[in-house]
């Protein structure tokens, strides 16, 4: 159905630094740019020279509430299909809704850095789900804290290797309660001592929640009886894991989209009746492609561009990493041997040409960005088995830079 977006959506298009692909416009229109916005509303000095949002200038700095939603998976072409004209005309009546731009990768670790730092990929250095660190000779799967092979859940916490090694730069609820305002993050229960949580939130106080309709009470309640200035974000990630599961294409992908947003209409007419000032701001981290399980592009240990690596191919399916021993025999083989619709790309002329952010990289983040990355033109995507037992299941990936996993929605509390 036609809803309006279709000039925001050509700009976006347009502003690509990649022909056949959606890259950050992180000129004014990407969630860092969200974050530079924050900092102004919250009164907080940016960290970093970033334009704010262009679409928030009208958000001021007298508020009682500030209330940040990321739904994780929530991309904005499925945001507007998933939902019938009735709700769309219901959220329409509330917000603004904006198309911006997520982060390269478009994947959680990396996209949820920036949100939370207001850094771009080349300063944060969180460049995918699975990141080679040189200063622990370790490639982390760094959702799991723990090493790619070996270890378990959070087991490099038990290496003593401090989050803030991995993440040295001051995160929004950190500044906001130096600035005087009160900062909580809602998150689900059973993720809320995780190591990975430590290292996005520090030590900033949490509302533990098992399900949606107690996020949503608890946050209400937080309000109502909250004194000063409240920061409140809140993370949802179940539609993250039923597109994994059963890809975006899926009734059961666009039925939770739905159903969330009816909640969540209840739940802002609800808040709206507490006689204070309130922002509400909800976005995603990235979108979702369907993809063939049966179907991956496997690079093994026994190919023969494996011996021209450094390092086993790693980061995300749709965004792969590869850090070489011998640059000229690994393109000649990989000419060879890539499907046609993996576009192979020299990481530093990536990272020249801002896909990564502007401005003066890190040291680490070089390192990390290997040689090479290769990215799908498609829905196909790279896999690189681990261990023997591997087994590929999943229906729904991201992490690339097609539209559909790129482009993200903003929706802002009209008044």
């Amino acid at each position: 159905m036609k809803l309006g977006y279709e000039e925001y959506l050509k700009l976006l298009r347009e502003k690509s630094l990649l022909p056949g692909f959606v890259t950050p416009y992180y000129e004014g229109l990407s969630i860092v740019n969200l974050t530079s916005s924050l900092y102004r509303i919250l009164g907080i000095s940016t960290p970093a020279n970033v334009k704010p949002l262009k679409y928030l200038d009208r958000l001021d700095e007298e508020f009682d509430a500030v209330l940040l939603f990321l739904v994780d998976a929530l991309g904005f072409y499925d945001f507007v299909n998933s939902i019938d004209r009735r709700l769309h005309k219901e959220i329409k009546n509330l917000f603004s809704i904006y198309p911006i731009t997520t982060v390269a990768p478009s994947t959680t670790t990396t996209a949820l850095a920036s949100l939370y730092t207001g850094l771009p990929p080349n300063k944060h250095g969180l460049v995918g789900y699975r990141i080679y660190f040189k200063e622990f000779g370790l490639i982390v799967k760094i959702i799991e804290y723990s090493p790619i092979v070996g270890g378990f859940r959070d087991s490099l916490g038990f290496e003593d290797i401090d989050p803030k090694d991995i993440l040295p730069h001051p995160l929004i609820f950190e500044n906001a309660e130096n600035s005087g305002l009160k900062s909580f993050v809602a998150i689900k229960k059973q993720y809320q001592d995780s190591m990975f949580t430590r290292l996005l939130i520090g030590e900033t106080r949490v509302i533990p929640f098992i399900e949606m309709e107690d996020m949503f009470l608890k946050i209400i309640e937080k309000v109502k009886r909250g004194r000063g200035q409240l920061f409140i974000h809140a993370y949802w990630n179940n539609l993250d894991i039923l597109g994994h599961e059963y890809g975006p294409n899926s009734p059961v992908y666009g039925e939770h989209i739905s159903r969330f947003f009816e909640y969540f209409v209840k739940f802002v007419r609800k808040i709206l009746k507490i006689k204070k000032k309130i922002h509400i701001l909800l976005t995603g981290d990235h979108g979702h492609v369907q993809v063939d399980p049966r179907k991956p592009f496997i690079v093994k240990k026994e190919d023969e561009i494996f011996k021209t690596l450094a390092l086993p191919p790693y980061g995300d399916s749709r965004f792969t990493y590869f850090k070489t021993d011998d640059k000229d025999a690994f393109l000649s083989l990989a000419k060879k041997s890539f499907p046609k619709s993996f576009r192979l790309y020299e990481s530093i002329y990536l990272n020249k040409l801002g896909l990564f952010g502007q401005g003066t990289e890190n040291k680490e983040f070089l390192e990390r960005i290997g040689d090479f990355i290769a990215i799908p033109q498609d829905n196909s995507y790279l896999v690189y088995p681990f261990t023997r037992n591997y087994k590929e299941t999943m229906r729904g990936r991201h992490s690339g830079l097609s539209e559909r996993e790129m482009i993200i929605p903003l929706l802002s509390l009209k008044y």
